[in-house]
C-alpha cells in the first residue's frame, strides 16, 4: 500500500488517540524525573525492547542471559555466539538513537537508515538460503546496503509472503522518506499515527538482505521518542497479533495497526506515570522476576532424593495439582469458543488403564487418597494398601480436548496433551503436542508460585498461538 497524507490525517482523527494525548500531557507535567527514576524506567525499556525485539526474530538468549550479558558480560553457555552479537549490536543501537533524540536539529534519511543497518548487525555473515531453483545455498549478509537478492518469505500457512524486488528498493525507500518528511512536518498527523504507518512501510519493503524487523522498530521508538513519548515494546509472546495486524495492513486496512500501536504507547506512557510518582511499575515478567529466575537456573541440582511414595505425593500435592488448577481456570475463558471441552486423566496401574473425567473448575478437589480410592493397590497385588496407585506409578497424563471450534465452519479440535512423569531422581510435566518440558526439578524442590504462573502463561500463549492459525 503507497502511504498518502490523506490516509495519515484521516487515521489521526481515530478516538482511541484522545487517551494517548491525555497520557502524555500527564507525563509531560510529571518531567523531569529525578535522575535515580529516569534511570531505572528507562533501564527496562531498553533490557525489554533489546530481549523482546531480537527474541521476535530467532535470538536464543532467554530475558535472564540477556540482562545478564547486557549488565555484567556473562555469555550464556551453549547459546550461539551470533546472538550475542546480535544484541550487543541492538543495544548499541539503542544507546546511539537515545543520543539522537537530544539532539532537536537531527532529521532521518537514508544515510541513517544505513548506517543504523551496519550499528545493529555490526558486521557480514553468511546465512543458509534457498536458489531460485529449490537447492539449498549460502548467503552472505552485507551490513548497511540493499538488498541485492530477493528476500520473500514462507508464511506458517505454506504461502509465500512477497517483498519489495531489490531492483524497486532504492525508489521506495526514496518515496517514503519523502513521505515522512512531509508526515512529520504536518501537524494535523497524530505522530503515533506517523510511526505505525512508517513502521509498515519499512517492514514491507523489506529493504534489507536481514535485521528489518528489528530496524523497523527501531526507527519507529526513534520517531516516538523525538515527540517525546516512550519507547514501545512489542512483546515476543504477542508476535501473532503484531505480525496479523501487519498484514492487514498489507490488504490496506490500517485501523487495526494503529490501534496496536497506540495500545503498546500507552502501555508505555502508563508505565513511566508509575515510575514518576515512585509506584511500582514491575510486570509479571519483569526485570526482577527474570533475573530471579535467571539465577536459580544456573544453581547445581544436587541430587539428594530418590523417587518414593513420599516425595512424589509431596511434588503432586504441592506442584502438579496447582500447576494444572491455575491452567484451567486460565484456560475457561476460552471454554465458550468450543462446542465441546474435555479435560481427562489417564494413568495405568500396571494391569489396567483407568481415565478420570475432572472437574470444569479444578484438577483436583479432593484428598488425593479418597480421590483414587475406586482404583486402589487391590488392583495391583504386587503393591501393599499403604503404597497408593498414584504415588506408585511413573507416570499419568492429562489431556484438554478442545473440540469444534465455533468461530469456523470446517470442524477444528485443538489439545493439549501432558505427561507427568516421575523418574528415578528427577519430575517431568512435558506437553506432548511438542515434546516441550514445562516443567522438571529433582525431588525435594517444588516449584514456587512465581514460576507455576510463568508456567501457565506460556501454555496459555501456546494454545492462543494454535487457535488463532484458524482465526
Amino acid at each position: 500500500m503507497a502511504l498518502s497524507i490523506d490516509t495519515a490525517e484521516k487515521l489521526s482523527t481515530l478516538p482511541f488517540l484522545a487517551e494517548i494525548d491525555r497520557l502524555k500531557a500527564e507525563v509531560m507535567a510529571l518531567r523531569p524525573l529525578s535522575a535515580d527514576k529516569e534511570g531505572r524506567v528507562m533501564q527496562k525499556f531498553r533490557l525489554d525492547w533489546n530481549y523482546h525485539s531480537n527474541a521476535i526474530e530467532g535470538n536464543q538468549l532467554t530475558y535472564g542471559e540477556t540482562v545478564a550479558f547486557l549488565k555484567e558480560g556473562l555469555t550464556a553457555k551453549g547459546k550461539p555466539f551470533k546472538d550475542h552479537l546480535d544484541i550487543k549490536g541492538h543495544d548499541e543501537a539503542i544507546n546511539y538513537l537515545l543520543s539522537l533524540v537530544k539532539d532537536k536539529d537531527y532529521s532521518l534519511n537514508e544515510s541513517e537508515v544505513r548506517n543504523l543497518h551496519t550499528l545493529t548487525l555490526k558486521e557480514n555473515y553468511f546465512v543458509d538460503a534457498i536458489t531460485d531453483a529449490g537447492l539449498p545455498t549460502r548467503k552472505e549478509i552485507k551490513v548497511g546496503q540493499y538488498k541485492t537478492s530477493p528476500n520473500h518469505v514462507q508464511t506458517p500457512t505454506g504461502e509465500i509472503h512477497y517483498y519489495a524486488s531489490p531492483e524497486h528498493v532504492p525508489m521506495l525507500m526514496g518515496d517514503l522518506m519523502e513521505w515522512y518528511n512531509m508526515a512529520k512536518d504536518n501537524p494535523t498527523i497524530h505522530p503515533v499515527v506517523l510511526a505505525a504507518l512508517f513502521h509498515h512501510e519499512f517492514t514491507a519493503i523489506h529493504p534489507f538482505d536481514d535485521g528489518n524487523g528489528r530496524m523497523g522498530r527501531l526507527l519507529m521508538n526513534l520517531m516516538l521518542m523525538q515527540d517525546d513519548y516512550l519507547p514501545i515494546v512489542v512483546k515476543q509472546g504477542n508476535k501473532t497479533e503484531y505480525y496479523q495486524v501487519l498484514r492487514q495492513a498489507d490488504a490496506g486496512e490500517m485501523i487495526p495497526l494503529t490501534e496496536y500501536i497506540a495500545d503498546l504507547v500507552k502501555h508505555s506512557l502508563s508505565i513511566y506515570i508509575k515510575a514518576a510518582k515512585g509506584e511500582s511499575f514491575e510486570e509479571e515478567d519483569d526485570i526482577d522476576k527474570e533475573i530471579a529466575l535467571f539465577k536459580k537456573s544456573l544453581r547445581e541440582d544436587v541430587l539428594k532424593h530418590k523417587k518414593d511414595a513420599i516425595y512424589v505425593e509431596k511434588v503432586i500435592k504441592e506442584t502438579i495439582i496447582p500447576f494444572f488448577n491455575m491452567l484451567i481456570v486460565k484456560l475457561k475463558h476460552l471454554d465458550d469458543l468450543f462446542v465441546e471441552v474435555e479435560k481427562i486423566l489417564e494413568f495405568n496401574d500396571g494391569f489396567n488403564n483407568f481415565k478420570f473425567e475432572l472437574e470444569s473448575d479444578g484438577f483436583i478437589n479432593h484428598d488425593l487418597d479418597s480421590l483414587f480410592s475406586n482404583y486402589s493397590s487391590m488392583n495391583n497385588p504386587f503393591l501393599t494398601v499403604e503404597s497408593k496407585v498414584l504415588y506408585s506409578l511413573s507416570s499419568f497424563k492429562v489431556y484438554f480436548l478442545f473440540n469444534g471450534f465455533t468461530k469456523r465452519k470446517i470442524p477444528t479440535n485443538i489439545s493439549l496433551n501432558y505427561l507427568v512423569s516421575f523418574q528415578e531422581f528427577n519430575y517431568y510435566v512435558t506437553r506432548q503436542n511438542a515434546h516441550s518440558d514445562v516443567l522438571q526439578d529433582v525431588y525435594g524442590q517444588n516449584k514456587s508460585k512465581e514460576e507455576l504462573t510463568t508456567a501457565v502463561a506460556n501454555e496459555v500463549k501456546y494454545f492462543m498461538e494454535q487457535l488463532k492459525q484458524y482465526v
